[in-house]
């Protein structure tokens, strides 16, 4: 859609961001602003703009992400590596995210938005800024993200 049609809004009303002028909005069942934390559990966003601490490691954002969505795993080190080698990020995972490319920013915020294997991911234009190859690369992870049995609901120009 075009700029202003409202395809951020949508993503901000399904992840309880913001409280819809009328109608509802679920998730599995839940009411995105009712239900908050249940819906939490079900959805991944990444928002068009990079949330992301320019200080802050591609894995050291992914371990943060997990504590921050309550999920305690056995070697999150490792999950951290294997959902950074799913987006092809393994060899800046201890660069600071100020040196990472638009393009690996972007596909860092895509693997935060997977970070606890939520069955609905919201990905509010993830291409953005991407070179062909990389834009060619996110749509193959979003295929087989689909292909996973995830719904994927996202916005583009």
């Amino acid at each position: 859609g075009v700029n202003g049609a409202g395809k951020t809004t949508v993503f901000r009303i399904l992840s309880g961001d913001l409280h819809p002028t009328a109608g509802y909005a679920h998730i599995h069942g839940y009411d995105s602003m009712k239900e908050r934390q249940e819906v939490f559990k079900y959805i991944g966003y990444c928002p068009q703009f990079d949330a992301l601490f320019d200080e802050l490691t591609p894995v050291e954002h992914i371990l943060l992400m997990a504590r921050l969505r309550g999920i305690d795993w056995y070697n999150e080190s490792q999950y951290a590596h294997q959902l950074l080698k799913r987006l092809d990020l393994c060899e800046y995972i201890n660069i600071p995210v100020r040196k990472l490319s638009l393009g690996n920013r972007r596909k860092l915020s895509t693997a935060m938005a997977l970070v606890g294997d939520p069955s609905v991911i919201l990905l509010d234009e993830p291409t953005s800024g991407m070179d062909p190859l990389s834009k060619r690369f996110l749509w193959n992870v979003i295929r087989r993200l689909v292909k996973e049995g995830k719904s994927i609901i996202l916005t583009s120009h």
